[in-house]
C-alpha cells in the first residue's frame, strides 16, 4: 500500500497526466508511512461509516450520528478495540527510561535538515541524524561532535539558570543499640 504522499503523486499522474519535470537531482527516496498517520487514520470516526464535517461527526435531530454508507469499514467495536490499544499507556506501565546512554542530550538534539532525533554514536563521540538508521530521507543529514555541543549547551542552561543551590536529602539508617 502506497503511503499518503506516493498515492497523491500517482493519482495526479493518472488523472491529469502530469510527470515530474526532469532534473539533474537524485530522485527523493520513496515515502514512508508514519507512526502518527496510521493512529490518525486508525482513530477517525469516518471508519465506522459516520459523516463528517471538520473532524466531527454530523448528528440528526435526536443527536445520534448520520451514517454516509451502509457498509462501514469497522464496527464500533472493532472501532473501540484499535482506539484502546492506541491510547496512551499509564505511566507505570510504560517501558523504562533508557539508562544504557550516557548522551547528555539524549530525545533533545534534532536534526537540522529532517527535524528527527539525533543519536550519540559512541565509537565517533558525536551525535549523527537518525534517518540513515530508519531509512526515511533527510535532506542534509547532520553530525556534530558531542563534547562541543554538550559544553555549549551546559554553558547556555548555566548563563540561563544561574547559580542553583541543591538540597539532598541523605538518609542514613540508625543502629540501636538496645538489647534484643
Amino acid at each position: 500500500m502506497l503511503p499518503p504522499s506516493a498515492h497523491w503523486t500517482a493519482y495526479q499522474a493518472r488523472t491529469k497526466k502530469k510527470t515530474a519535470p526532469a532534473t539533474d537531482e537524485p530522485a527523493k527516496k520513496p515515502a514512508q508511512w508514519r507512526a502518527q498517520t496510521i493512529e490518525k487514520m486508525l482513530t477517525d470516526e469516518a471508519l465506522m461509516g459516520w459523516k463528517m464535517h471538520r473532524s466531527k461527526p454530523v448528528r440528526d435531530d435526536q443527536g445520534d450520528p448520520v451514517m454516509a454508507t451502509t457498509e462501514p469499514i469497522l464496527t464500533r467495536e472493532e472501532f473501540d478495540q484499535a482506539a484502546a490499544l492506541l491510547t496512551p499507556k499509564p505511566i507505570e506501565q510504560r517501558a523504562p527510561e533508557r539508562t544504557d546512554s550516557t548522551a547528555l542530550l539524549l530525545r533533545v538534539i534534532h536534526c537540522n535538515g529532517c527535524n528527527e532525533r539525533m543519536y550519540l554514536n559512541r565509537s565517533s563521540g558525536a551525535y549523527r541524524c537518525s534517518s540513515y538508521k530508519y531509512g526515511t530521507y533527510c535532506p542534509a543529514p547532520c553530525t556534530v561532535r558531542a563534547e562541543w555541543v554538550d559544553d555549549h549547551v551546559t554553558d547556555e542552561f548555566l548563563k540561563a539558570a544561574g547559580q542553583i543551590q541543591i538540597n539532598r536529602v541523605i538518609e542514613i539508617p540508625a543502629m540501636t543499640h538496645s538489647p534484643r
